[in-house]
């Protein structure tokens, strides 16, 4: 998975045609909300965050539309 930059992030939040196919992991959102990953766990427990997990115990994943769309709520 490649790891995008702030800057690219924010220009891939403007492209509306590829935003449902790209996903962050917890570095990204850290970065992109400036949290602890006990922060981004509760926001997953709680339900404020949809997120993905490829294994049982594998890698969680959030996907960027999904995310934006949160932000826009808040």
């Amino acid at each position: 998975m490649k790891k995008y930059t702030e800057k690219e992030l924010l220009k891939l939040m403007f492209r509306e045609r590829k935003i449902e196919t790209i996903f962050l992991d917890n570095s990204h959102l850290k970065m992109l909300f400036n949290v602890s990953d006990r922060t981004l766990h509760r926001w997953r427990e709680s339900g404020q965050l949809p997120y993905e997990r490829k294994s049982k115990r594998g890698k969680i994943f959030y996907r960027l539309h999904e995310v934006l769309n949160r932000m826009q709520q808040a």
